[in-house]
C-alpha cells in the first residue's frame, strides 16, 4: 500500500529536494553494528565495501530507507557517554512499528532498551533504543491510519 509520504514528491525549496535519499552513520565497530542493525531493524545489505579501498562501509535498506554504516577512521567516545535521545545534531532516527509494546518487550529482553516502558503521547506510543555506539533511535507506533510523521500533516489538511 502506498501512502502519501511514500510517493514521489514534487521538488521543494531552493535545492529542489524530492525525497530523503539515505541516512549514514559512522560507527566504531562495523561488524558489531551490522549484526545489531540486521537483528533489531532488519537491515538488508545490498553493497558491501568492507574489503575495498577507502573507508570500509556497507549500504542497504531498513524498511525502504537507504541506510549506510561506515567504519569510523578515528576512535570515538564510548557508547555510554552518548546514550541520550536529546543531543545536538541528529538526535535520533525514527522507525514506525505496528506494536510498540511487543517490540519494546523483545528489545528489553535483548538488553537494547533502558526505559521502563514506552511513552504515550497523543495516541502514539514510542521509546528509544541504542545501537552498539550509543546512537539513539526511536521506535514509534502511530494511531491507526498513520505511518509516518508526514502523514499527520497530510491528514490534517
Amino acid at each position: 500500500m502506498t501512502t502519501p509520504s511514500t510517493t514521489a514528491a514534487a521538488a521543494t525549496g531552493l535545492a529542489g529536494v524530492r525525497a530523503l535519499s539515505h541516512v549514514a552513520l559512522e560507527v566504531s565497530d562495523l561488524e558489531a553494528s551490522i549484526a545489531f542493525y540486521e537483528a533489531v531493524l532488519g537491515f538488508e545489505i545490498f553493497q558491501d565495501s568492507r574489503m575495498g579501498v577507502g573507508q570500509p562501509n556497507v549500504k542497504g535498506v531498513i524498511a525502504g530507507l537507504g541506510f549506510e554504516l561506515a567504519q569510523s577512521p578515528t576512535p570515538r567516545q564510548g557508547a555510554a557517554d552518548r546514550r541520550s535521545p536529546c543531543s545536538l545534531g541528529i538526535p535520533c532516527l525514527s522507525f514506525t512499528v505496528a506494536d510498540a509494546a511487543g517490540v519494546f518487550a523483545r528489545l528489553k529482553a535483548g538488553g537494547w532498551v533502558d526505559a521502563a516502558a514506552p511513552t504515550e503521547f497523543k495516541g502514539a506510543k514510542f521509546f528509544f533504543a541504542f545501537d552498539p555506539d550509543g546512537h539513539p533511535f526511536e521506535l514509534i507506533e502511530f494511531p491507526k491510519g498513520i505511518e509516518t510523521l508526514a502523514d499527520i500533516r497530510l491528514r490534517n489538511r
